[in-house]
């Protein structure tokens, strides 16, 4: 599957495969439409039998179907903006698609992120709703507005800031603004010019921050198989040193030596390299290898991160007070550990008990992240 995903696109999987296996894990690991866009129809035939590849595809149409959908939101939303003198920037899924670095149905996606000047994000707001988007009913993010969301069901998520990006380590994280005076804003391709995107080494560092920082204690709550697809696409596709220059932006948050292993793991997978699989278990790349994989298949080893992830918050004030504030989030709402706590609703019978039993399950959770460390399988 990784090899497929990430490997030469001429490498063929191994004999005896079994089809339901491999389905199973293209769903679970989200490699489906990234593997059918990736590789010739015949070659899928050839390897995975004819029904396994019309799944396959069929996973691709339906990423490529999306990604239309999400051109056309990205596109509609630019031109009302041009229309009003506000400008906007792509981060994310639209940024790469924008600039061509994944092709349609390489990359599953679900809404369409901008980053809006601070002047600019009521009006911004104003023209989503002549678009026909309304926002969700989920309670505002430190990041972001609650998403915007039509009857389509797509979706455009109002950005005020990127988290884990900063313009020094002691800095708070990027704007528009900041990103604007550092220079590092492109036109994007096909679109008004007030529709910019972030330069290569600007969406790797959010990339990388994304994934590691942001949901890297949170695995099932994004699949880290799109962060090293991302890493991969885009390093091919800029210059040599793309990823030293990137680091600049998240040395805050993400440690040397994480970057270093990702960087590894990536170019190894690139080149088909999957001798780390069984190889030596210390090796930092194959531990990143085995927390992303793991992280999307063990259900045990995610419960486990509950107690990091809470320890962990990604925030540009203090940490203390952001641990402070998730711990209160979790106790008044009885919502499950994880990235979802902060769109908590009020409190019902059953929200109630979870909220007596929650310190006993943060206690748990903690025996259990001992446990796995004394075991040498956390991150």
């Amino acid at each position: 599957m990784l090899l497929r995903a990430f490997g030469p696109s001429d490498a063929a999987f191994a004999e005896g495969l079994d089809a339901t296996e491999v389905r199973r894990l293209s769903e679970t690991l989200a490699l489906g439409s990234r593997i059918a866009a990736r590789q010739p129809a015949s070659g899928l035939v050839r390897d995975l039998g004819r029904p396994m590849a019309r799944f396959l595809a069929a996973r691709r149409a339906v990423a490529v179907a999306r990604d239309r959908e999400l051109r056309e939101t990205a596109r509609s939303l630019a031109a009302a903006s041009e229309g009003r003198g506000v400008s906007l920037v792509l981060l994310k899924h639209a940024a790469l698609a924008a600039t061509g670095v994944v092709r349609p149905g390489w990359r599953e996606a679900g809404d369409v992120d901008v980053l809006v000047p601070a002047s600019g994000i009521d009006t911004v707001v104003a023209i989503l709703g002549r678009l026909g988007f309304a926002p969700a009913s989920v309670p505002t993010a430190e990041h972001q507005l609650p998403p915007y969301v039509d009857g389509r069901g797509r979706t455009v998520e109002v950005h005020r800031h990127v988290p884990g990006l900063r313009r020094s380590t002691r800095s708070r994280f990027v704007t528009f603004e900041d990103l604007e005076e550092s220079r590092v804003l492109r036109p994007a391709p096909e679109l008004p010019t007030v529709c910019r995107v972030p330069a290569p080494e600007v969406l790797l560092a959010h990339a990388v921050v994304h994934g590691i920082a942001q949901h890297g204690f949170a695995p099932s709550s994004y699949p880290l198989t799109r962060m090293l697809g991302d890493v991969i696409d885009l390093t091919a596709a800029g210059s040599t040193g793309l990823l030293v220059r990137a680091s600049a932006w998240i040395a805050s948050d993400v440690r040397t030596a994480e970057v270093a292993a990702l960087e590894g793991l990536c170019t190894r997978l690139a080149k088909g390299d999957l001798a780390l699989v069984e190889g030596d278990r210390s090796s930092s790349e194959r531990q990143l290898l085995c927390h992303v994989v793991a992280g999307l298949l063990d259900r045990e080893y995610v419960d486990s991160l509950t107690l990091s992830y809470l320890l962990n918050p990604l925030t540009e004030g203090s940490r203390l007070v952001a641990v402070a504030r998730v711990f209160a989030s979790l106790l008044g709402s009885g919502v499950a550990p994880g990235p979802e706590a902060e769109h908590a609703s009020p409190l019902s019978p059953r929200r109630l008990a979870a909220w007596l039993a929650r310190p006993f399950h943060l206690v748990a959770q903690g025996l259990r992240q001992v446990r796995r460390q004394r075991r040498g399988r956390t991150r």
